[in-house]
């Protein structure tokens, strides 16, 4: 009886305890090493074949696994034949979450006994034998985006080309401005101060310049004086609907991720070098890599045309420094330019 309770006792306390070295417990209850050796044993045996997985770690993906509706066996076979049918984005995504790490792909290796594995343990043990799995999966989901990735950048690259030849090519607008410069030029006379020319930037300190006599702002002028003498500029800002939009787009963050684009493709190229010619990985993603590698090329035209586009614009408005970094911050004040007249507009109806 007290054998019994020794032996459950050493069992106890190499299994969860985990505190007490070999010595400290053939101190404690007077067995032999030889013994705890033995012990020592069984629990590493019992520890290698039962707990794979902590707790967490098991839910997780016994839930993600739930949302496959498909045998491992087929979720295997799909994602070394990369059965885009059967893997979309967000399973790609998901299986991203559940490849083994390195601790796990240690155990596994020392295991000699499967079958008290619980499923989502024996997933993860199918899954160690794929080849390059996380090459696989990582360039799988990489093809399956980059498509909707490229059409984002190209519709943004396009609003921020339309808005610069909506700014370049709006007659009204131009008009709109030459009034400002001619009300500058009153304010000054009899001053030192010539109005030759003023930066955009100056268009919102229009509200903010005011008459001492009644307070009216030099804003509020423009308005009134447009709608008396030349009405047919009042709708001016329906000519640059483009501005609003390009100005919430960062240019140079498209620029970036147009790059990495062209990264990743450079990295997937020099991947497929390490796969086998006969390996479905290399059959399906050589052929996209070459049509990708056509699309980012068109892409890499376009952002050059509009650039140029942007940098003419800018000149045209004396915005000599206008380019990527600085063009979101250009159209955001015409847009609160135009937003500040339809507002004035308003005002000086009622």
């Amino acid at each position: 009886m007290l054998l019994l309770q020794c032996n459950f006792y050493l069992f106890s306390c190499e299994n969860y305890l985990g505190i007490l070295c070999k010595e400290e417990v053939i101190s404690r209850i007077g067995r032999s090493k030889e013994s705890v050796e033995k012990n020592v044993q069984k629990s590493s045996s019992f520890n290698n074949n039962s707990s794979l997985l902590d707790l967490r770690r098991f839910n997780n993906i016994s839930i993600l696994l739930s949302h496959f509706k498909m045998t491992s066996d087929e979720i295997v076979s799909s994602i070394y034949n990369l059965d885009e049918n059967v893997l979309n984005i967000d399973k790609l995504v998901a299986l991203q979450s559940m490849i083994p790490t390195e601790d796990e792909k240690k155990k596994i290796s020392f295991m000699n006994n499967f079958d008290s594995l619980r499923a989502p343990e024996k997933f993860l043990v199918e899954l160690t034998k794929i080849s390059k799995l996380e090459t696989r999966i990582e360039y799988f989901l990489f093809k399956q985006k980059v498509d909707g990735d490229i059409s984002i950048i190209q519709d943004s690259i396009v609003k921020m080309d339309l808005a610069s030849k909506d700014l370049r090519n709006s007659e009204r607008f131009a008009r709109v401005l030459k009034l400002i410069l001619k009300l500058g030029a009153v304010l000054n006379d009899g001053t030192r101060l010539k109005s030759q020319g003023f930066k955009l930037n100056s268009l919102l300190k229009l509200a903010d310049t005011k008459s001492k006599g009644n307070g009216i702002s030099l804003l509020n002028y423009l308005t009134t004086f447009i709608r008396d003498k030349a009405p047919e500029l009042s709708d001016f800002s329906s000519d640059l609907r483009n501005v609003e939009v390009a100005s919430q787009i960062s240019f140079d963050l498209l620029l970036k991720e147009s790059k990495e684009l062209v990264g990743k493709l450079s990295k997937l190229q020099r991947e497929l070098r390490l796969f086998d010619v006969n390996d479905p990985f290399s059959q399906k993603m050589s052929t996209f890599a070459q049509e990708i590698s056509v699309k980012l090329n068109e892409l890499e035209q376009l952002f050059q045309s509009a650039l140029q586009n942007l940098k003419e614009c800018g000149e045209y408005f004396g915005e000599e420094k206008l380019d990527e970094k600085t063009c979101k911050e250009f159209f955001n004040v015409v847009c609160l330019f135009c937003k500040a007249f339809e507002s004035s507009k308003k005002s000086a109806a009622n």
